[in-house]
């Protein structure tokens, strides 16, 4: 859950941690897993003018307002290693 990664964060970072996220995104274009390699076109799909460059820029938005979010309680932002 977002809340609990938010919150374990934010532990990490006041106990002088340094926080890494790795995400392994389904891939993009067949729905499949991060090491589905079928379609040789996945990446030009999500360039400017691939078929669903909107719907992985929607997405890429999403985690990028997840990663905002990521602050103390006085309102530093918290850096990671992404």
């Amino acid at each position: 859950p977002f809340r609990k990664i938010r919150q374990e964060t934010i532990n990490q970072y006041k106990r002088g941690g340094v926080v890494s996220f790795s995400w392994h995104l389904d891939n993009p274009l067949t729905g499949k897993d991060a090491w589905d390699v079928s379609d040789t076109t996945v990446v030009a799909s999500i360039l400017p003018g691939g078929d669903i460059m909107r719907n992985f820029n929607k997405l890429a938005d999403a985690v990028a307002a997840f990663m905002n979010t990521l602050e103390t309680e006085e309102g530093t932002k918290i850096p990671v290693y992404f």
